[in-house]
């Protein structure tokens, strides 16, 4: 097979259930020594997984501005260079096929992550029309298609610019652009729903979701994951 990151050959391991059952035999999008290069976080800020002893800086503001009803999130990955490399040509260029790497990466801690945890609803953050139009596709929603039954929840405006574009202040002063798009009828008050994101930032886009949910739902349980941080 070829390697969807290094474009080098490499033969993938395979178990022996899967020869016995080949109709199990999954596919490796990517070579095992670039998978090696994608380290796993080891969460220190109990609030955004972050790198940190205790609470972050980030995080101690957002407990301030929204007086203890914070956003848990939970992630998979550190956000390294061949991370950065990977989204840049996922997101930015839209080479959709690279979807499949991240869901390599992500299906088996993302399934030990949830096991004992009972989510209602599980929503990936939806990008801005202009943007889906570009790469014609979702990228977020792309990713956890395959793994996990998404509802889709928000709607997100084109009247910001992307994260990417800004530096941390820009992103912090960012202003509100998702809208709750679902019939209320179908969600239970008190849901369990977990918000999916790619990447931990500031976590300024993921409390914009979580408010803009927390008005139509204001007793639901909301944590998030991001596959890296």
């Amino acid at each position: 097979m070829i390697c969807q990151l290094c474009n080098g050959e490499f033969i993938p391991k395979v178990k022996l259930k899967e020869l016995l059952f080949p109709g199990k035999i999954g596919r490796a999008a990517c070579c095992e020594q670039c998978q090696n290069k994608f380290i796993r976080v080891v969460p220190g800020c109990p609030q955004c997984s972050r790198s940190n002893s205790g609470l972050c800086q980030d995080c101690l503001d957002w407990q301030k501005r929204y007086q203890g009803d914070v956003l848990v999130n939970h992630s998979l990955y550190e956000y390294n260079e061949i991370f950065h490399n990977l989204m840049v040509q996922y997101k930015r260029y839209g080479d959709y096929v690279l979807r499949l790497t991240l869901q390599d990466l992500i299906k088996k801690p993302l399934k030990s992550w949830l096991k004992d945890k009972n989510y209602d609803f599980y929503v990936a953050l939806p990008t801005s029309p202009s943007h889906k139009e570009r790469r014609q596709f979702e990228t977020v929603e792309a990713t956890f298609l395959d793994l996990l039954p998404l509802t889709k929840m928000l709607e997100k405006s084109d009247k910001v610019s992307s994260q990417g574009e800004k530096n941390r202040q820009e992103r912090l002063a960012t202003p509100q652009s998702f809208s709750f798009k679902f019939e209320l009828d179908q969600i239970p008050e008190n849901s369990r729903i977990l918000l999916l994101d790619d990447i931990y930032t500031t976590g300024r886009t993921l409390y914009h979701a979580k408010d803009a949910i927390r008005k139509k739902l204001p007793d639901a349980k909301l944590d998030a994951l991001t596959i890296c941080r």
